[in-house]
């Protein structure tokens, strides 16, 4: 009879035991996210979950999403691809996460895709490069305003300026490679002329050669679309050295803080595709009332002096967009398939980056509506004009 007893307490204690894990993993929902805080992208990172932790709380204090507390969770990929996958299976097969969002740079995210592919978990690729959402893969959507948003961008603010005869200066890599195909695109759409082409490796720590052909080319502008800062930096400085005052236009990856200090003899001719964040906008701007609203919430966490930039509201844009695409779903947000489903319904939800609109055709949403071109003046961003 004690046995029985005993056997029958064990029982109830192991159901218990379960039924209490099983509340347990319904009462978050966890969102992976693979970044590299060491390395090149180390910065560009630091400004990634500076941001995301903003944007947890934002979500978090309207109600989460599926009425789930958002809790996140980062794993390190150290700048290296296998590093990347590595993180990948961690977050979905130990941690459990119900979203990912990765890897910092078009290779790294290229290298994670087939895992979340495989494992059925959405992915927001956080990569410039279009091969990361076209052609459509079932499980991978843009994260933030990329080649297709910011060369346009670029390219319509040189032909407004008169600079028809453009130079291109990028790496070999996948990003590289897309960078080439949208400038040449956006050159014939415009009726521009590109004069010069010229790519380096990503390790390579000399651009003389491919810079001094750009300059012989005679450019209005050249495009410095280096997917790092410190490569960015390498064709600014080389530029400069070489005599160049040809305006150099960069990324929105270069709109951090501390790049102006690093290349001011290049700072007076440089410009940035940028957020409208970092602008004032009126309230008739569709954005306005969202980006004044984590502006307030990112003073209140960060000090009325800390600043966000473009970078800082990737994720937070994310968050908030899947919490209104997933309005009145309750647990169901933690299936896959209906999370998925709701993520490709999304339609007109304006948020802190653009406009969002998807499909299950349409993963690549266009943030055309909230991409400007900067300048950088005595350390202030601003409007070009």
């Amino acid at each position: 009879m004690k046995r029985r007893f005993a056997l029958r307490s064990a029982t109830a204690a192991i159901m218990l035991t379960a039924v209490a894990g099983a509340a347990q993993a319904q009462s978050e929902f966890k969102v992976g996210f693979v970044l590299s805080q060491v390395g090149p992208l180390a910065e560009l990172a630091k400004t990634y979950l500076d941001g995301a932790e903003v944007g947890v709380a934002m979500v978090n204090d309207t109600g989460g999403i599926g009425g789930l507390k958002v809790r996140m969770i980062a794993c390190d990929a150290q700048g290296q691809e296998p590093q990347a996958v590595i993180c990948a299976k961690k977050l979905i097969n130990d941690d459990k996460v119900n979203l990912m969002i990765g890897a910092t740079g078009t290779p790294q995210t290229m290298a994670i895709i087939p895992t979340a592919e495989s494992a059925g978990v959405p992915l927001f690729g956080m990569g410039a490069g279009r091969v990361i959402w076209e052609p459509v893969k079932k499980w991978v959507f843009k994260s933030f305003p990329s080649n297709d948003d910011q060369i346009p961008a670029e390219l319509n603010y040189a032909k407004k300026k008169g600079w028809n005869r453009v130079a291109l200066l990028t790496d070999n890599t996948s990003f590289g490679k897309d960078t080439v195909e949208m400038t040449h695109e956006v050159i014939k759409k415009n009726g521009m002329n590109l004069v010069a082409e010229e790519s380096y490796s990503p390790s390579d720590t000399d651009v003389s050669a491919q810079v001094t052909r750009v300059r012989a080319a005679n450019p209005d502008v050249v495009l410095n679309l280096a997917g790092t800062i410190p490569l960015g930096i390498l064709v600014a400085k080389k530029a400069t050295q070489l005599g160049m005052k040809t305006p150099l236009v960069q990324g929105m990856n270069f709109v951090v803080d501390n790049y102006p200090g690093m290349v001011p003899q290049a700072i007076g001719q440089s410009y940035f595709a940028g957020s409208k964040l970092m602008v004032d906008l009126p309230p008739s701007d569709p954005l306005y009332g969202n980006i004044t609203a984590f502006r307030k919430k990112y003073g209140e966490m960060r000090g009325a002096s800390a600043k966000p930039n473009g970078n800082t509201i990737t994720v937070p844009d994310i968050l908030l967009m899947v919490q209104k695409a997933t309005q009145g779903m309750g647990a169901k947000v933690l299936d896959p398939e209906a999370l998925r489903t709701a993520i490709e319904g999304a339609h007109d939800i304006p948020e802190l980056q653009g406009i969002w609109n998807l499909s299950p055709t349409n993963h690549g949403n266009s943030f055309a509506a909230g991409t400007v071109v900067l300048t950088n003046v005595k350390g202030e961003w601003k409007l070009a004009e």
